[in-house]
């Protein structure tokens, strides 16, 4: 079963990347990489944050089973779940504003 998780967690990962790219890209062209930057995050940063929190909650919660296999691979996700979050946040978003100072 802890085959599946680099599926799921890779899935999760690159949600995350469309939203904050094509949030990104709807902002105005002509304003400073800085403001698009922020209007972008602005716009995707809450429900980026709510998904993370709700999917976490959701396998957090499995941890309860009784199941040794699934409550194992549960936590993984919720752990996973939580550093795709973070490694979004902090290495894909400097390379985004990178690209558009591009």
């Amino acid at each position: 079963m802890h085959t599946l998780l680099p599926f799921l967690l890779v899935g999760i990962g690159v949600d995350n990347t469309f939203l904050i790219s094509t949030s990104i890209d709807q902002t105005n062209p002509i304003d400073s990489a800085e403001k698009r930057m922020k209007d972008g995050l602005a716009k995707v940063g809450s429900s980026l944050t709510i998904t993370t929190l709700t999917n976490c909650a959701v396998f957090f919660l499995g941890c309860t089973s009784s199941i040794p296999v699934l409550s194992s691979f549960c936590f993984a996700a919720g752990l996973g779940n939580i550093f795709i979050f973070i490694t979004s946040l902090t290495i894909f978003t400097p390379f985004m504003y990178y690209d558009i100072k591009r």
